[in-house]
């Protein structure tokens, strides 16, 4: 089975398609992983498998896919579903340590994960053929195209390109073991929108809200129809090839984006000394003494320990991650102390790798820093009115961004580029961080009110002199303000 799987997810980058591909030079790809739908490895295999109906009495066995198989479904012949359930989460376990997400986090499931967890059921998983009864052979009922793109809408999967498709023909060229080549051809989902008798899975979840929404269109105001306009424009893959070439660019590729990526079924599996291929869960084989089971980075535990089940996967240790803990996280103490310390440049944007955010937050201090070296005066304060000013809302805003992200980061573990980080700090360093850091700006924020208090007062007491002697037609700079102010000597008209 093991070695079925490492060919199956090889077939798919192969050899590249003979379908040209355009870019969307404006686009951020978004969970465009390979494959780039959960299970998609094994719809074509299972294609090929001789499938035997059982019915909907045998939903007791099941503990991943219970609540998503609610009909009467088939398995493989001479195969249980208490092995089909455990295909299925393992190919849910890894897809969602490839979307950068917690497999683990069961009680807090996301839409995203509720879908990808639907999906890879539903392909292990077949409905049963209509009229077919229990021990009866039937066809093998691919996902509905419905609930893939049920799955590409919640966790908005994005390509910059058309590769992101349901229904497909994947035809390419392979090297056998011979050195020869083979044409291979793989497909997608079935064409049909679910629940159906000729496919598995449920119906659309929701209309596209966005792109009905312009049929309002007509009622709005100029300005915010060119926004609504824009932002469908961003939101578009691919661009005209004829255009293009035209304007005399080259943005086409015969191979699709997610193709393209490195496939993580593959580069998640283990090498098991005297083995000729490679392991899939490592947990498999944890009384193997020939492997290091999860890395030697964590343990494996069950999926469901209220239950017998006997599905075991890698539980990380709090500084690794990946299905087999390979790979280290990023540390919430030095995020936080970055964010603390050196936040206001971005330090803390930069070590998780959010480059767009961290070059948001240096344009807004850029910004704010123009418009206070422009004004070239400070915020006022009379009587008890604060009187911010431009350059105080400038300061203001970039300080706001400052002190959510240092609470932010700190309260709890956040999301790095790919991975959350680790919950490596204390909470009594956090507590004692942010009481200091409140004092301490407290402090500021008074001193800050006394000097302009303070400079309020002078100003008024030169007013007061001005009106006494009308010789007196302007005041002082502020830099010179405290000097002057020093020894003031009243009834004199030169300061």
């Amino acid at each position: 089975m093991v070695m079925r799987l490492i060919v199956a997810t090889l077939m798919f980058v192969a050899a590249a398609s003979s379908q040209p591909f355009s870019s969307n030079v404006i686009c951020m790809k978004n969970r465009c992983v390979n494959p780039i739908f959960p299970a998609l490895d094994v719809v074509t295999s299972n294609s090929n498998r001789t499938w035997s109906c059982v019915g909907g009495g045998k939903r007791g066995e099941l503990d991943f896919c219970r609540e998503a198989v609610d009909y009467d479904f088939a398995v493989p012949q001479n195969g249980t579903a208490e092995v089909q359930d455990g295909h299925a989460l393992s190919r849910y376990f890894y897809h969602m340590h490839a979307l950068g997400l917690e497999a683990w986090e069961v009680d807090a499931e996301s839409d995203c994960q509720r879908a990808a967890r639907n999906l890879a059921c539903w392909t292990m998983f077949p409905r049963c053929a209509h009229g077919a009864k229990p021990g009866e052979v039937t066809a093998y009922l691919r996902p509905c195209q419905s609930s893939c793109e049920n799955y590409v809408s919640a966790c908005s999967v994005e390509c910059c390109d058309e590769s992101v498709q349901c229904v497909f023909d994947y035809a390419k060229k392979v090297e056998t073991t011979t050195g020869g080549l083979e044409v291979v051809a793989s497909f997608g989902y079935a064409p049909e929108a679910g629940p159906s008798s000729v496919c598995t899975g449920s119906a659309w979840s929701g209309a596209p809200r966005m792109y009905l929404g312009l049929l309002l269109l007509p009622s709005l105001r100029p300005s915010t129809m060119v926004a609504a306009v824009a932002v469908l424009a961003v939101t578009l893959q691919g661009c005209n090839p004829q255009m293009l070439d035209a304007l005399g660019a080259d943005q086409t590729h015969t191979v699709g984006n997610w193709r393209a990526a490195k496939d993580y079924l593959v580069e998640s599996s283990v090498h098991v000394a005297g083995a000729e291929s490679l392991l899939l869960n490592s947990c498999v084989q944890m009384n193997n003494p020939n492997l290091t089971t999860c890395s030697g980075h964590g343990i494996c535990a069950p999926w469901n320990p209220k239950t017998s089940s006997s599905f075991f996967h890698c539980k990380c240790d709090t500084d690794w991650m990946g299905p087999e803990c390979q790979q280290r996280r990023k540390s919430q103490t030095v995020a936080f102390v970055l964010s603390c310390t050196l936040g206001v440049l971005a330090a803390d944007q930069m070590y998780l790798g959010l480059w767009w955010m961290a070059a948001g937050k240096l344009l807004a201090l850029i910004v704010a820093a123009t418009i206070v070296a422009s004004c070239q005066r400070v915020p006022r304060s009379y009587l008890g009115r604060v009187e911010l000013g431009t350059e105080g809302f400038a300061v203001l805003s970039v300080l706001s961004w400052y002190l959510v992200d240092c609470f932010r980061i700190g309260a709890a573990p956040v999301y790095s580029v790919d991975h959350r980080v680790a919950a490596d700090l204390p909470h009594w360093l956090f507590m004692s961080a942010i009481v200091l850091g409140s004092l301490f700006l407290s402090g500021v924020v008074v001193a800050l009110w006394s000097v302009s208090e303070i400079r309020a007062r002078r100003l008024r007491c030169l007013q007061m002199i001005g009106d006494h002697h009308p010789k007196v037609s302007s005041y002082p700079d502020w830099s010179k303000l405290s000097a002057s102010m020093a020894h003031p000597v009243y009834g004199t008209t030169s300061v």
